[in-house]
């Protein structure tokens, strides 16, 4: 028994395909999906971190690069919001409605270009690597590309939450102009730290890196689904894996019966990376990841379809979440 595993080329192309439809569609779920997926196949983010140190100089090429991709999207969303914010209430609805799509096409011609840019860079640092380390170095890129499309699905979002605002706005209201300045900046802020964080040994090193952040997620899942025991232990796991994967320490306490058949747990987390608004932010996006997916597709392992998880609280890990 044998196994074919794709070419590194193609598992490249695929990727950069699939990051293409998303901007087109709007709908990054695959993406994430995906990714948090991979999360859960025994992915050993240090191992991998320590075998990049035979690369050289590629894995810092390979930061600017995606440092570089993560910059686009503050650049394009203050342009934008400068553009948007010179309308008023005297122009009609529609024509802040056109505004708004024009600068969501622009905005996404933008992307690709710089996707385009980015996966041709990446083609040719791996090409020129010795055959032995090729796969290893398209799992290193495929693990950080997550970030940069996490930076664009933000992008995306607020433009769409300006269109639900407009009647907000056209009456002098501009925080939505200035909410999705921020949270493209914060998404930005977040990936290029990990990136870092990734290329320049935290993963290799995770064990004895002190903690910057200490959180624990107090998670639902919503009552009366039907959601087994297994199932809800499963999903509870596959939270874990996701912030395993950015080389934080994880415990997990339940799952235990909640209110009508739904299931209650908690996520202990202490993060070498991420300070703790940051761990705050990842931890509500790998929940919304997990509320948005739908069934797996053939092949992926065998995870339940989940019911809806929440997250009713955050707080600072104290000694109790680590008793």
């Amino acid at each position: 028994m044998f196994t074919l595993t794709a070419h590194w080329r193609q598992r490249l192309d695929e990727r950069k395909y699939q990051a293409l439809r998303a901007l087109e569609t709007g709908d990054f779920t695959y993406l994430h999906t995906d990714w948090a997926l991979q999360s859960s196949r025994d992915v050993n983010t240090a191992e991998i971190a320590r075998r990049t140190r035979a690369f050289g100089h590629f894995v810092e090429q390979v930061e600017n690069n995606y440092v570089h991709a993560c910059k686009a999207g503050p650049e394009t969303i203050t342009r934008i919001v400068e553009q948007i914010g010179q309308l008023s209430s005297r122009h009609s609805a529609q024509t802040w409605h056109n505004t708004i799509e024009n600068d969501r096409e622009w905005a996404k011609n933008n992307m690709v270009g710089v996707l385009d840019y980015s996966y041709g860079v990446l083609g040719g640092l791996i090409h020129n690597l010795d055959a032995p380390l090729q796969d290893t170095a398209v799992d290193v890129v495929l693990m950080m590309a997550h970030w940069v499309e996490k930076v664009f699905d933000m992008l995306l979002q607020s433009l769409s939450r300006m269109v639900d605002n407009i009647p907000k706005m056209m009456q002098g209201n501009r925080d939505a102009l200035t909410g999705a300045r921020e949270s493209v900046s914060r998404a930005a802020q977040i990936s290029t730290t990990w990136i870092q964080w990734f290329c320049r040994g935290g993963a290799a090193t995770a064990a004895a890196a002190p903690t910057r952040a200490e959180a624990t997620f107090h998670l639902r899942w919503r009552e009366g689904r039907g959601l087994g025991a297994a199932a809800a232990a499963a999903a509870l796991e596959y939270q874990a894996a996701r912030h395993r994967l950015l080389g934080s320490q994880v415990e997990t306490y339940g799952p235990t019966r909640g209110h009508r058949g739904g299931w209650t747990a908690r996520l202990a987390v202490r993060s070498p990376a991420l300070d703790y608004p940051e761990l705050v932010d990842a931890g509500r996006a790998f929940v919304d990841v997990e509320a948005a997916r739908s069934a797996p597709r053939p092949g992926w392992p065998s995870l339940p379809n989940p019911d809806a998880v929440y997250i009713t609280d955050v707080s600072p890990a104290g000694s109790a979440a680590w008793a």
